[in-house]
């Protein structure tokens, strides 16, 4: 009987946890160290046994509440049942993790191909309304020198109409004066006629002449100045 309570005393206190002084922030914290000591392979070569149940007292001191106490009858089997659940546990939660980060990366490259794709059609949207501005402006520049030439135009036609009115005043005048110059070359003409009929003297004959040549000397005159 006293062997049987020994044993039952000694499985109990294999399976109660193990006392310690430190809290629950220091432990987190040894946890954290030795994991980024063992990631940077700063940790002491140990057997495979003795690496395999390093960490047997926390895990018993922390063991979730989900996992069930082990058995008496299978207590070094129940520990590699534990430590595969917590595993497993841990590896499903890492999937759903990385599931998690890799569909948000998704969404973000996602959006930012769509903001770039919006970026790029109001650049060129932009760039467009540039354009166009550019355009507008070379048309009402162009449309301003146009009306420039137009009125200078203008004021050049209604100068050479006033010139051309001014040019037939002074041809319609001249053209009277040669019709005069004319009609008094005729008139002298016929005063020497009649004074030759007469038997006038030579000497006023000759005057006449010389008069009715000059008159002509004129008139032509006249013509060549009214023909230029």
């Amino acid at each position: 009987m006293a062997e049987e309570g020994a044993a039952a005393s000694d499985r109990s206190g294999a399976h109660a946890p193990r006392q310690h002084s430190f809290s629950q922030e220091q432990l987190e914290s040894m946890l954290k160290n030795y994991r980024l000591r063992r990631k940077l392979g700063a940790l002491d070569a140990r057997p495979a046994d003795e690496e395999a149940h390093a960490l047997r007292w926390c895990r018993q001191a922390w063991r979730p509440h989900c996992i069930l106490p082990v058995s008496e009858g299978t207590a070094a089997g129940g520990h590699s049942s534990a430590a595969e659940a917590v595993d497993a546990q841990r590896r499903a939660a890492a999937a759903s993790a990385a599931a998690l980060v890799a569909e948000m990366q998704r969404k973000a490259e996602t959006g930012y191909r769509e903001l770039n794709a919006e970026r790029r059609s109001a650049g060129a949207l932009e760039q467009g309304l540039q354009r166009q501005g550019d355009s507008l402006r070379a048309i009402q520049e162009e449309s301003g020198r146009v009306k420039k030439d137009l009125e200078a135009l203008k004021r050049e036609a209604q100068e050479r109409v006033a010139e051309n009115g001014r040019l037939s005043a002074e041809l319609a005048r001249r053209r009277t004066d040669r019709a005069q110059g004319l009609t008094q070359a005729a008139l002298l003409a016929s005063a020497v006629g009649r004074l030759s009929e007469g038997n006038r003297p030579e000497e006023e004959l000759k005057a006449m002449r010389l008069q009715i040549a000059a008159l002509v000397e004129e008139n032509e005159t006249l013509e060549q100045q009214l023909k230029h």
